[in-house]
């Protein structure tokens, strides 16, 4: 998946929820927000996913990231 490019805008101090977020649109959309200042949580059933995610992030230099495994098939996952 391309890289995504959001407008000319900053995200600081902003939280963002992205679910899907270990792969594909969810995450380039995280890394999007990511670059521009957002804390980002990120919320996937592959924990692999979220981990390697939230690592990319962490060497971006903006933004930061939160990883919470959700299985929207278990709704006690979501809690």
């Amino acid at each position: 998946m391309s890289e995504i490019k959001l407008p000319d805008i900053r995200l600081d101090g902003r939280v963002v929820i992205v679910t899907g977020a270990d792969r594909g649109l969810g995450k380039s959309m995280s890394l999007a927000m990511a670059r521009a200042g957002a804390t980002v949580v990120l919320a996937s059933p592959v924990e692999d996913g979220l981990r390697a995610v939230a690592a990319e992030i962490a060497t971006l230099g903006s933004g930061r990231a939160v990883a919470h495994y959700v299985d929207i098939t278990d709704l006690d996952s979501c809690r």
